[in-house]
């Protein structure tokens, strides 16, 4: 059964508008992550595992930041607002921890820059499932999420093209992390403060929370079930690709850095041009269940081409191939998920939800890494990871029905 939709109101281009600026500067910084850091941690130790392990307390941090922050801000109000209360607030020390990391001389002055940068980001990239159901009605969110996406994509150019081709080349890796500083004050937290939330209604007859209560609220819903499940599986696949790309073309492709941050920005033009076409032709002709596996069958044949790539060109077939996918599934998953959620705890389930997305992306750097210590260090058997991880999302994702589809198709049989 679909839930209540948290607004009615159709979104305005002026809060679109923000939702982009804030989510360009998160995923500048989510470059920071995925692509400079694995690299920067490599100038300490070059065991596979042990930079696994750093990368890991992302999301260990996330399964802990995520859900508090959800719980937290569905029962808060502040001059702030409630979800943008933690984004203005987590930004700055973001920030500080972008400027100190390239001073860190020894791993284990490193891990505790890493620490407060990734449970600060974690609580603000939590807040997209909560933000996109508060301010967007549903028959509005697929295409708001184009939009989105083409922030995001274009914050990680930014990162890959200005910050890794550019900056990195000609002033080193310190000029990448101080560029990333100045995106989070001025993309991530100025424009949050012209975010207008409203208050939400509590729902009269909901029960007071508890740990049971926590759990049921997700696990008591077999829709939900399978949409955890769903996450788990393609925060595996999706996260083969984000935690070892740039190690597997520097060090197995032997592409320079400057390189593979011009070339791999490919996958985020597909992305920019794709976004919003996709949310838009999946919302009104296909279910977002077949749409979300098409996705996740195009991303295979990325990690599958990993296997034979040997060379820059190669690399750009797979940026093709991995940015074609992750538009489909992530233009699709959270407007779809946020159908099935009561809007009062939004935030709530929405962070549980991050929960399995958070356990996925542990358990592939953490065994990625094992399985790559293992082998050599050859990333590219990371792959075969990739591909186990494709089957099982693809055989759960299959399993979630999409019921305003089946709504919409049996009106139109009707007054046909």
């Amino acid at each position: 059964m679909l839930a209540t939709p948290a607004t009615t109101e159709r979104a305005r281009p002026s809060t679109v508008g923000i939702f982009c600026l804030i989510w360009f500067g998160i995923y500048f910084n989510q470059g920071i992550l995925i692509y400079l850091l694995p690299l920067t941690i490599h100038k300490l130790t070059p065991n596979a595992f042990v930079i696994a392990c750093v990368l890991a307390l992302n999301p260990v941090f996330g399964f802990i930041a995520q859900p508090l922050v959800g719980v937290l801000s569905d029962r808060i109000w502040t001059p702030l607002g409630r979800r943008t209360f933690f984004i203005i607030v987590s930004a700055p020390i973001i920030a500080l921890c972008a400027v100190l990391i390239p001073n860190a001389g020894i791993l284990w002055q490193l891990v505790p820059l890493v620490l407060l940068f990734d449970f600060f980001h974690s609580i603000v990239v939590g807040s997209d499932h909560p933000l996109l159901a508060d301010l967007v009605p549903p028959e509005q969110r697929m295409s708001v999420m184009g939009w989105i996406l083409i922030a995001m994509e274009l914050g990680s150019i930014s990162m890959l093209f200005f910050g890794l081709h550019f900056l990195q080349n000609r002033f080193g890796d310190a000029s990448v992390y101080w560029a990333a500083a100045g995106v989070q004050l001025a993309f991530v937290m100025t424009p949050a403060f012209f975010l207008k939330e409203k208050k939400a209604v509590p729902h009269p007859d909901r029960p007071k929370l508890s740990v049971k209560r926590y759990i049921n609220d997700l696990w008591g819903n077999s829709t939900l079930r399978r949409f955890a499940f769903a996450y788990f599986a393609g925060s595996m696949l999706e996260n083969t690709v984000r935690s070892f790309i740039s190690l597997f073309a520097v060090y197995t492709l032997l592409v320079t850095k400057a390189r593979f941050g011009g070339e791999w920005t490919l996958t985020h033009w597909v992305a920019i041009v794709g976004a919003l076409p996709a949310g838009i032709l999946i919302e009104k002709y296909l279910p977002k269940h077949r749409a979300l596996a098409g996705g996740i069958v195009i991303e295979m044949m990325g990690c599958a081409y990993g296997l034979i790539a040997t060379g820059i060109g190669d690399l750009a077939v797979m940026a093709v191939l991995f940015g074609t996918g992750f538009v489909i599934r992530n233009v699709t998953i959270k407007p779809f998920f946020t159908e099935y959620i009561d809007p009062d705890i939004i935030g709530q389930v929405g962070g549980a939800l991050n929960i399995f997305y958070a356990v996925g992306r542990t358990l592939t750097l953490l065994a990625g890494g094992a399985i790559i210590k293992m082998c050599g260090n050859d990333y590219r058997v990371i792959w075969y990871y990739g591909l186990a991880a494709g089957v099982i999302a693809l055989i759960i994702t299959l399993r979630i029905p999409d019921l305003r589809f089946e709504q919409r198709r049996a009106a139109r049989t009707s007054r046909d």
